[in-house]
């Protein structure tokens, strides 16, 4: 290979090595502008889980459900725990 096609080609790689670093460059700035509002959200939605956790507990007491115990029968049970351990926790990645 001749020195002067060597030349055009070492041009042509720095050339395409400096596009290369301008785009990394642009694409961390908008990455890093992404985050900044994601930062900015959540920022703001502190005060409102504070005041979540502070609140006090909504819901009716365990002892008040108690009447509740016994009214499913037990084959009713069953079926159910068993729809529940074939269709849940099971990731279909053809759904995504």
């Amino acid at each position: 290979m001749s020195k002067a096609i060597k030349s055009q080609v070492m041009k042509q790689l720095e050339s395409l090595f400096e596009e290369l670093e301008q785009r990394i460059l642009k694409y961390e700035g908008q990455r890093m502008k992404h985050l900044e509002s994601l930062l900015e959200e959540l920022e703001q939605r502190i005060p409102e889980f504070a005041r979540m956790l502070k609140a006090p507990p909504r819901g009716v007491a365990g002892a008040q459900l108690l009447r509740f115990a016994g009214g499913i029968a037990s084959d009713d049970l069953a079926l159910m725990q068993d729809a529940i351990e074939k269709g849940c926790e099971q990731v279909r990645l053809d759904e995504w």
